[in-house]
């Protein structure tokens, strides 16, 4: 019986409403799916950094090891790059190479695994023209970091 009391349907008021509620519960969501998408782009890029380093480390490892300690030797310390594998600048990304010799179980009791023990038989304090260097250099700190970024891949190189 629908005589004199409310019509079926919806009034322009109940349509404006709805439409009104959607709209705000559209921007957020919008938004969501924005966020998303650059996150992914993010993601991407953080990925192709990494496998450039992962690439460059595996590179050096693969080189012998009296390569990487003439290297290691020019270098100096853990904090300058080697640039024989190292990225020029203007290349993007730019990947850096560091090379060090490593004292893991602190043989020369300065606390500094950077540092590796010398007898200084020869009387020149240069740990790279100690009588058997073999010795003394068993292992060398490698690191391949982007310039200008945290993203760094570090391992160890044995003998």
């Amino acid at each position: 019986m629908t005589g004199l009391g409310r019509q079926a349907g919806l009034s322009y008021v109940e349509v404006t409403l709805a439409a009104v509620v959607l709209s705000l519960a559209l921007v957020p969501a919008l938004q969501s799916i924005q966020a998303g998408s650059d996150s992914s782009v993010a993601h991407a890029d953080l990925l192709s950094e990494y496998n450039a380093l992962q690439s460059r480390l595996d590179y050096v490892r693969q080189r012998p090891f009296s390569e990487l300690l003439s290297y290691t030797q020019e270098a100096g310390d853990a904090t300058s790059p080697v640039e024989a594998y190292s990225d020029s600048d203007g290349d993007e990304p730019q990947i850096l190479v560091y090379l060090s010799v490593y004292d893991a179980a602190d043989e020369d009791g300065d606390g500094d695994v950077f540092t590796v023990a010398d007898d200084n038989a020869d009387g020149d304090d240069d740990v790279y023209t100690a009588d058997q260097p073999e010795n003394l250099l068993r292992l060398l700190w490698l690191r391949t970091q982007v310039a200008g970024s945290d993203a760094a891949v570090t391992t160890l190189v044995r003998r």
